[in-house]
């Protein structure tokens, strides 16, 4: 165990930050700095001005906030990511990291390596950029993982050069080291979640969606992208045994719409579908659903399955098998216990687990409970916890043992962040 004299200061470098949201990256990143300066750490943020706000504030004594006008890549459009490491290599010069820099994009992490941030460099990203072009080989309806040999490179100099590489799962790690090449330690620092005293009421819930009062509900939750694999579930509907009051509940928007509204055609299976579009907060759908359903053919991690069980709601996900599917299904889902991991590519297993599901509601009731256990359990201190446990020097105290969900935030989130 380590000590400081003074608290450490991490620069965290993020495209994307509060009060802009997108996903689950950005929830994660909210959570991470709030954790870090709630344990003594002195955290700054480096990002873009996407919404036009102000561009220095203060969350906190110990929490800063510098955004930087929006990239543009202009008439270095055809060499995108090299003209963007070059405009994290001009935000890097303006405001010079004091101690730690936590890069979470592969170009960020590159601009900091140039300028010899290596030995202090926290290299944390999101996904594995060769597993990305490799699934969409296997997949082509899939365009919005499409990426060039640019940025494959520049991650994988960075993830060869920074002083330590954190990734969510297991499944992101084998990535790195199929895909570039081994190395000695790459830390899984699974994400985290809070889990709520108390849901929405189901009933009001179901009734604000649209759905029957009564009857079965799988839900999906996310982004519309053929990653989500969402055509998978439609195609199991029809092998299913839904009633006439059974649902499938999608909530989400994006660029695979049209085709999975058209698959649902070609299925017949459209009036066993509600597309609720985007919502505010996900609470609402999973208070609806009997079961929650990721059928995604890529994830690194799955953060909403861990929020679904959270909100006390088994969960199914596709097994990975390392060519047709990449994800991290069977470090979150207990098989038979908190849910089921379905075949990799046959919808007829999907089909089978949600009739069982139905028809077993009982059971079905304990595996929510033994999901939403298993959620208390994974919380984000105890993630910033493994944080500090890997990052040699970085731990502010002496020790730490206060129980998970009994320290406060140091920041609450502000009204307007859902």
């Amino acid at each position: 165990m380590h000590t400081t004299t003074r608290p450490p200061t991490i620069t965290i470098l993020c495209s994307r930050f509060w009060p802009e949201r997108y996903g689950g990256v950005e929830e994660r990143l909210w959570n991470v700095a709030n954790f870090l300066v709630s344990h003594g750490c002195d955290v700054e943020v480096l990002t873009e001005n996407n919404l036009d706000v102000v561009p220095e504030e203060s969350l906190g004594p110990n929490f800063r906030i510098r955004r930087y006008p929006k990239f543009r890549p202009g008439r270095l459009w055809r060499w995108y990511y090299g003209a963007q490491m070059l405009w994290w290599l001009r935000v890097l010069r303006a405001h010079a990291p004091k101690q730690f820099v936590w890069a979470t994009d592969p170009t960020m992490a590159v601009a900091a390596l140039a300028l010899g941030h290596h030995k202090r460099l926290i290299y944390n990203p999101a996904d594995c950029v060769g597993g990305m072009i490799d699934i969409c080989r296997t997949h082509p309806n899939i365009t919005s993982l499409h990426l060039n040999r640019t940025l494959s490179t520049f991650d994988r100099l960075a993830y060869r050069w920074s002083r330590w590489v954190m990734v969510s799962s297991e499944n992101v790690r084998s990535q790195f080291s199929r895909f570039y090449h081994p190395r000695a330690s790459v830390e899984v620092c699974p994400h985290g979640v809070v889990v709520p005293e108390a849901g929405p009421d189901r009933a009001a819930a179901r009734s604000s969606l649209g759905l029957p009062a009564h009857g079965f509900v799988a839900g999906f939750v996310g982004r519309l992208d053929g990653c989500k694999g969402v055509d998978y579930l439609i195609r199991a509907i029809k092998l299913s045994n839904f009633g006439p009051d059974d649902r499938v509940l999608i909530a989400g928007d994006g660029p695979d719409a049209a085709r999975l509204r058209a698959i649902a055609r070609e299925q017949n299976v459209e009036s066993a579908i509600v597309w609720a579009g985007r919502v505010a907060s996900p609470a609402a759908a999973y208070a609806a659903m009997d079961v929650l359903v990721l059928p995604s053919v890529f994830e690194a991690f799955g953060l909403v399955l861990l929020e679904a069980m959270a909100a006390g709601i088994p969960c199914m996900a596709r097994a990975a098998d390392g060519h047709n599917v990449l994800n991290a299904a069977r470090q979150i889902i207990k098989d038979g216990e908190t849910g089921f991991v379905t075949d990799s590519t046959d919808p007829q297993s999907l089909a089978d687990s949600l009739a069982w599901l139905k028809g077993h509601p009982e059971a079905r009731a304990a595996m929510g409970e033994r999901a939403r256990e298993y959620a208390r359990s994974q919380t984000w201190d105890r993630l910033i916890e493994r944080y500090f446990e890997v990052i040699e020097g970085l731990r502010p105290r002496t020790s730490l043992d206060l129980q998970a969900n009994e320290r406060p935030l140091a920041i609450a989130k502000p009204a307007n962040i859902s």
